[in-house]
């Protein structure tokens, strides 16, 4: 990967990433309309000096794009696609992580109204979950999204942002949770959860059910287990499951 794409005026920038799109989409449900909306937030973000992350937000607003929408299937999308254009070699790494931090200022923006309505939706009946970004993380937008979509299903949701396996720990012999989900965006990152798993364990902390999803488990290829962990998904609905099953028994999770 060379990075070499620099200087390319906003229209290029465009046709660049509508072309990235058309030969590695990953369309949300919904067919055109929403691939055209995919690419209109990418360019939106892309566009760093046509409008502030504000003006950004109430542009896909003032056409009808709804808040939900954004942060359960555009943000996302749109995040996807600025990765697969770098891959490709289509957008420099500098576009795609100005492009990539403005959409997570945007979904920044959302978080009052989403507070809120999150507080409205607590089930005192579901348990609490900690979300671990693992340390030297720099793609942390699936898990703020992931965060967001878990409140509104009304989780209680405790983000642990970079922390040490000590302070996991720590947290975990402290607070009542019924699983840990591990935000893995990369394939590096795969590696760091099961070494935060078995130190965690050998510690003598008996281990909440363990969850991993993210970017790195997209697509046919992706990874399908990670040592140590109850269960690979990126379905939300995954999580309902673990929650209600458990960690299961050393030895099952042994075979």
């Amino acid at each position: 990967m060379t990075g070499t794409t620099k200087g390319v005026g906003h229209d290029r920038v465009s046709q660049l990433a509508a072309r990235a799109l058309e030969i590695v989409s990953h369309k949300p449900e919904g067919g055109a309309n929403q691939a055209a909306t995919v690419r209109r937030v990418m360019d939106l973000a892309l566009d760093v000096g046509g409008c502030s992350v504000e003006g950004m937000l109430a542009t896909l607003r003032a056409e009808r794009v709804s808040d939900r929408a954004l942060v359960e299937t555009y943000i996302p999308a749109a995040a996807r696609e600025l990765g697969k254009c770098w891959e490709y070699d289509t957008l420099a790494f500098s576009q795609v992580t100005l492009a990539s931090t403005r959409l997570q200022s945007m979904l920044n923006e959302m978080l009052p109204e989403w507070e809120l309505t999150s507080h409205r939706n607590y089930d005192a009946q579901r348990q609490a979950l900690l979300l671990v970004v693992p340390h030297d993380e720099q793609h942390t937008l699936g898990a703020m999204v992931l965060r967001l979509k878990l409140r509104q299903k009304g989780y209680s949701v405790r983000l642990a942002m970079g922390w040490s396996t000590r302070r996991i720990g720590q947290v975990l012999r402290a607070e009542p949770f019924a699983a840990v989900i591990f935000s893995c965006p990369r394939s590096e990152t795969l590696e760091k959860v099961t070494r935060t798993i078995i130190a965690l364990t050998a510690s003598g902390l008996r281990m909440p059910a363990t969850l991993a999803g993210g970017a790195v488990f997209d697509g046919p290829n992706g990874p399908t287990s990670v040592p140590g962990v109850d269960l690979v998904s990126n379905e939300l609905a995954s999580v309902d499951r673990l929650c209600r099953s458990g960690a299961p028994e050393q030895s099952e999770a042994a075979e």
